[in-house]
């Protein structure tokens, strides 16, 4: 951001005036200390009902991420900006950060009150992140990146001001919770929305809460008119993130520690765990008692114990699904094909399982239904190179 900008802004009463600064000394805040040019505030939760899973521990064994984690370095984060661009066009003035000290959750928020003290305050959250695991909602997207952007912002414009110079906080790890709530409620939620996951995986709705468009609203009034009192609405909005944050992780790892299964959305779940290679979490999910009698349920763990090398248990699987299923679906055909040719070595077998597919996609053919013109072909030509192998072997 250019000087010519800065100063358009500060006309604006965007950011803060000459005249506006002055009055920032005799500024208070409820709840808030001043120190170094920043806010801050504590607040002390205890870890009850969705938190209890912290309680009396050192460590978290995270189930879906197969990882164990010191509780001593979670850190659960979440920011309020200016504006919903990552860009260096939006400010961060607001960071809130919890943390399992004690058998308490703390929480600090971590307040800018005026443009001219950001070094410090983008350092003061740096402290307090630096070398921890994070856990965000959208922060991947948002928060993480927005906050290091601020960062190199600051270090451009204050390259010969060695303190006021940021050093970037190392994380250890970040975990962003919206992912996993769309991997694992897919087809369960119709939107992802913070307050969504709070009243339907949290049944918890927020009351009396400002929207996330009024936050910046309420912030440029703050700025013009140095009113604090209205600020107190985005602190508790603040609050109440980390909170959620925190029962949510909690509930999360509650479901799998449990397996309780049956609120999750098995096939993204499990398409999850496949691509993760968490092969024994997938079939956790699919062979448990709420989804082991669904076709696509059998399908899909007839893969897992394909890629697990299980191929006995596979086999039954395709089968069952060969004989049981009344659509044209070829995949369980496909399979016993490949099974019998590749590992059996049972080459009329494997043939025989090529032509009722063969016959299958016939019977879509005369019931004008649509056919796969390229798996009919790898039929064709695996059925051709079964021929052959079955010749060599009776010559």
């Amino acid at each position: 951001m250019s000087l010519e900008s800065l100063n358009i802004l500060k006309k604006k009463g965007i950011l803060p005036s000459q005249k506006q600064e002055t009055r920032k000394k005799t500024l208070k805040i409820k709840g808030f200390t001043q120190k170094d040019q920043i806010f801050l505030k504590e607040t002390r939760y205890p870890l009850i009902k969705k938190m209890s899973v912290f309680h009396d521990q050192s460590s978290l064994e995270i189930p879906f991420l197969e990882k164990n984690y010191l509780i001593s370095n979670l850190t659960f984060f979440d920011v309020e900006t200016t504006g919903l661009s990552t860009g260096s066009g939006s400010v961060v003035f607001l960071a809130g950060i919890g943390q399992i000290i004690d058998n308490q959750l703390v929480i600090t928020q971590v307040f800018l009150d005026s443009y001219e003290g950001e070094a410090f305050f983008l350092k003061k959250i740096a402290g307090l992140l630096d070398k921890k695991t994070w856990i965000t909602y959208n922060g991947k997207s948002f928060d993480a990146p927005i906050y290091k952007s601020r960062i190199t912002f600051q270090n451009t414009l204050n390259k010969s001001m060695a303190n006021r110079m940021v050093a970037e906080p190392v994380l250890t790890d970040h975990i962003d919770l919206l992912h996993f709530m769309r991997r694992f409620f897919k087809e369960k939620m119709e939107s992802f929305t913070l307050s969504s996951v709070e009243n339907y995986f949290l049944q918890e709705p927020r009351p009396h809460d400002i929207s996330g468009a009024e936050v910046p609203l309420i912030y440029f009034d703050f700025i013009k008119d140095k009113n604090p009192q209205p600020l107190q609405q985005i602190f508790y909005h603040n609050e109440i993130d980390i909170l959620s944050l925190v029962k949510i992780l909690g509930q999360l790892v509650t479901f799998f520690q449990k397996e309780n299964y049956k609120e999750l959305d098995p096939y993204s779940s499990s398409r999850y765990f496949m691509r993760e290679k968490k092969m024994d979490l997938a079939e956790s999910v699919l062979s448990s008692e709420q989804f082991n009698q669904e076709f696509r349920s059998i399908k899909m763990l007839s893969g897992v114990y394909k890629k697990k090398g299980d191929y006995q248990q596979a086999k039954k699987l395709w089968q069952r699904l060969a004989y049981e299923s009344t659509d044209f679906d070829l995949y369980p055909y496909e399979e016993l094909a490949k099974y019998y040719e590749h590992i059996e070595k049972d080459f009329s077998l494997a043939l025989d399982w090529v032509n009722q597919a063969m016959q299958k996609i016939e019977i879509q053919r005369s019931l004008d239904k649509f056919i796969d013109f390229n798996l009919y072909q790898l039929l064709n030509k695996r059925k051709l190179r079964l021929l052959q192998k079955i010749h060599k072997i009776t010559r």
